[in-house]
């Protein structure tokens, strides 16, 4: 697991490094590295913060879960593009199910999910490796924020004069 708000390492419980053989074990480091890097425990923190506090909407505990689980795939990708092989990842996947099932208790809970995204996993890491996404350049961001900041700075000089102006306002 990837432990540390601000400062994220890797922990890999002494079970399971003594279940896989070194293959596996790198692949486990390589995906747990890729957490770190993207810093996903602040993101999961954030995320279930943000769940927390919609806690009577039913439908925010089902998106952070499908959020997490596609946050796996996603670092399952990073490991495989840095090199990992998809087999070496099942692998590791596997003697973490089997791990949780009898062992320290919540150990792999959160990394192998339910039978079925367990299933849906195991197939994509032995698929081809997806292309990955496209990335959006910084200067796109940066459109977007100077078109926003034009759209207020308008709307502070000249939002009184144009809004009798647009459809359905009184006058």
């Amino acid at each position: 697991m990837t432990v540390g708000v601000l400062r994220p390492r890797v922990l890999i419980h002494d079970d399971l490094i003594e279940s896989l053989d070194a293959p596996a074990l790198r692949a486990v480091r390589a995906h747990e590295e890729a957490h770190a890097r993207a810093r996903d425990p602040l993101r999961i923190w954030l995320a279930q913060f943000a769940t927390d506090m919609q806690w009577p909407i039913p439908g925010a505990a089902c998106r952070l879960y499908a959020w997490r689980n596609a946050l796996e795939v996603a670092r399952d990708d990073d490991a495989r593009r840095c090199g990992i092989d998809g087999v070496d990842l099942v692998a590791a996947l596997v003697a973490a199910a089997r791990l949780s099932s009898g062992g320290p208790e919540g150990m792999a809970a959160t990394a192998v999910g339910n039978g079925s995204f367990l299933r849906e996993r195991i197939a994509r890491l032995l698929s081809p490796i997806p292309p990955p996404p496209p990335v959006n350049g910084w200067w796109s961001k940066l459109a977007v924020l100077g078109f926003l900041l034009a759209c207020g700075g308008a709307g502070l000089v000249w939002g009184d004069a144009v809004i009798p102006l647009l459809p359905g306002v009184l006058r």
